[in-house]
C-alpha cells in the first residue's frame, strides 16, 4: 500500500519540474520573440529602409532565432542557464549593431545634406540620437529618425522636380528629373545643377529680361517694373545653385504676370492711337494686338520675353504716345493747321526750326512721321526737320 504514494509522489514531483523548466523556458522565449518584434516593427516602420540597415536588422533576427532554436531544445535547468547566458550575450551584440547602424546611416545622411545645401538646396539635418539599444523605447526613436528621412527626401526631391518642371517652362524643352531610392540618391542633385544647356538657357534668359525690363518704359506700372529689376539684377550676381533656378522660374512668371497687364493696359488705349494722325497708328495697333495673344498664350515664358523685347523701340513709341496722349493729339492738330507753312520751309527752304513753330524739340520725331504720311522724307536735325533730298 505505501508504494503506490510513493509512486504518485514521484509522478507529480516530476511533472512540477517538467513545468518549471518550461517555465523559464517560455520566459527566455517570450523575451526573444519580443526582441524579434521589435525588429520588424523597424522593418515595417519606413517604406525606404536604407540597405545596409535591411541587411544588419536581417543579421540580428538570425542571430535571435538561432539563440530561440537552442532555447527551444533544452531540456534541463542547466541547459536553460547557459542559453539564457548566450541570448544575453546576442542581445548585447544586437543592441550594438542596432546602434552602430542607425548612427551612420544619420552621419551619411547628414553628409548628403551637408552637399546638396553647397548646391543651393535646402534640406533638414538629423540630430545624432544617444546610444539606442532593442527596446520599445528606442526603436521609436529609431523609427521617427527613418520617417523624417523619409519625408526630407520626398520633400527635397519634390522641390527639385518643381524646379525643373518650371524650368521647362519657362526655358523651353526636357530636363532631367530627380529619381531617388533613398537619401543617397539625392547627390544626383548635382547632376540637375550640372546641366550644362539648361544652365547656359537660364543665365541667358536672365539676362535677357533684366534687359527687357530695364530698357521697357512701362509707364502706368513704373514702380513694379523697377521693383521686378532690382530682383533681375540682384539674382544675376548670385552663386549658380538650385535656389537661383528657383528664381529665374518665379521671377520669369512674375515678369510675364507684369507684361499681361500692361498690354492690357496698352490695348485699352488702341482706340486712341488710331484717332491720331500718325502714319503708324495701324502698325502700332496690330503690335498690341499681337504681343497681347503672346503674352497670355503657351510659349515658355522667357520666348514670350524674348518677343516682346524684339519690339521694344515699337513698344516704347506706344508707351510714349499714350502717356502724353493729349499733348501729342494736339500736336497733329496743330501739323494740319500749319500744313501749308510747314511744308513750304521743307521743301523750299530745306528746313523748318521747331522753336518757329511753337514744337518742343522732344515732339521732333511725330512731326518727322507726319511728314512721312503726307509723302515728305524728312530727318530731325538737332531742333529742327530737315527734308532729304
Amino acid at each position: 500500500m505505501n508504494a503506490l504514494p510513493a509512486t504518485l509522489n514521484h509522478l507529480m514531483s516530476s511533472s512540477q519540474a517538467k513545468s518549471i523548466l518550461q517555465k523559464e523556458k517560455n520566459e527566455v522565449i517570450s523575451q526573444v520573440e519580443q526582441k524579434i518584434m521589435l525588429i520588424n516593427n523597424i522593418k515595417g516602420g519606413s517604406a525606404n529602409l536604407p540597405v545596409e540597415l535591411i541587411t544588419v536588422l536581417s543579421e540580428m533576427e538570425s542571430q535571435l532565432k538561432a539563440e530561440m532554436a537552442k532555447m527551444n531544445s533544452c531540456s534541463t535547468s542547466e541547459c536553460i542557464a547557459e542559453a539564457y547566458r548566450n541570448f544575453l550575450e546576442v542581445s548585447n551584440n544586437v543592441d550594438k549593431s542596432l546602434n552602430d547602424a542607425i548612427f551612420k546611416i544619420v552621419i551619411d545622411y547628414n553628409n548628403v545634406v551637408t552637399g546638396i545645401r553647397k548646391l543651393g538646396v535646402n534640406a533638414e539635418e538629423i540630430q545624432i540620437p544617444p546610444s539606442l539599444r532593442l527596446t520599445e523605447q528606442d526603436v521609436n526613436t529609431v523609427i521617427r529618425i527613418l520617417n523624417t528621412i523619409d519625408r526630407n527626401v520626398y520633400l527635397t526631391t519634390s522641390r527639385i522636380n518643381q524646379i525643373v518642371e518650371g524650368l521647362e517652362k519657362t526655358l523651353g524643352g526636357k530636363y532631367t528629373r530627380l529619381l531617388v531610392t533613398d537619401f543617397k540618391s539625392l547627390e544626383k542633385v548635382s547632376e540637375v545643377v550640372g546641366n550644362e544647356t539648361m544652365r547656359r538657357s537660364a543665365e541667358e534668359c536672365l539676362a535677357m529680361q533684366a534687359d527687357a525690363v530695364r530698357e521697357l518704359k512701362m509707364n502706368p506700372f513704373s514702380d513694379e517694373k523697377i521693383a521686378l529689376s532690382r530682383k533681375l539684377n540682384q539674382v544675376i550676381i548670385e552663386t549658380f545653385s538650385m535656389d537661383k533656378l528657383s528664381q529665374i522660374v518665379s521671377l520669369s512668371n512674375e515678369n510675364v504676370n507684369l507684361l499681361k497687364k500692361y498690354f492690357e493696359y496698352l490695348s485699352s488705349r488702341k482706340d486712341e492711337l488710331r484717332k491720331i494722325g500718325l502714319p503708324e497708328s495701324k502698325e502700332y495697333a496690330k503690335v498690341i494686338e499681337d504681343l497681347t495673344f503672346t503674352v497670355n498664350g503657351n510659349l515658355p515664358t522667357c520666348e514670350i520675353v524674348r518677343r516682346v523685347y524684339s519690339f521694344i523701340s515699337v513698344i516704347n513709341d506706344i508707351d510714349e504716345i499714350v502717356a502724353d496722349f493729349q499733348s501729342v493729339s494736339a500736336l497733329f492738330q496743330l501739323l494740319e493747321g500749319l500744313r501749308d507753312v510747314i511744308v513750304a520751309k521743307v521743301t523750299e527752304e530745306g528746313c523748318i526750326s521747331l522753336d518757329e513753330v511753337g514744337i518742343d524739340a522732344k515732339y521732333g520725331r511725330f512731326v518727322v512721321s507726319w511728314l512721312k504720311g503726307i509723302g515728305i522724307t524728312a530727318i530731325l536735325k538737332e531742333n529742327s526737320v530737315c527734308g532729304e533730298r
